[in-house]
């Protein structure tokens, strides 16, 4: 899917109000010069995510080595949203809180604090959002 596909189901499916900032330049600016850099800003930022999302999770450090034989698909989902928690930007953070209505209060815990069913408002994030 392009990005202008991407961005225009994102439109249809959560509103305009809830693209991020780099998206709506795009959009407006797509078909001119500077479309090309903010494509290249939407495809650095995406590839960072999905280098996140699909990180070989027995390379963290944290990882018990003995129990990596013996993680079910859920944890080591788990693990890769810990990752992607941990690191998406300001904007994207917004964005999800908008999407799903989450309080601050979610926002500043840490992963394990975090109560189910926001991890799994941020798992659809991705899914949704992102495509992963």
């Amino acid at each position: 899917m392009n990005w202008i596909d991407r961005i225009l189901d994102n439109i249809s499916k959560f509103g305009v109000r809830k693209i991020t900032k780099l998206e709506k330049e795009y959009l407006d600016n797509f078909s001119k010069e500077k479309g090309a850099s903010l494509l290249e800003q939407l495809n650095t930022r995406t590839d960072y995510y999905n280098s996140l999302y699909t990180y070989d999770i027995k390379n963290l450090s944290w990882l018990d080595n003995k129990l990596i034989d013996k993680l079910t698909d859920e944890e080591i989902l788990f693990a890769r949203l810990n990752l992607l928690w941990d690191n998406f930007e300001a904007e994207d953070c917004y964005l999800f809180q908008s999407i799903y209505d989450v309080p601050d209060r979610v926002i500043n815990k840490t992963w394990n604090e975090i109560p189910k069913k926001y991890k799994q408002m941020f798992d659809n994030y991705w899914e949704d959002y992102y495509k992963f």
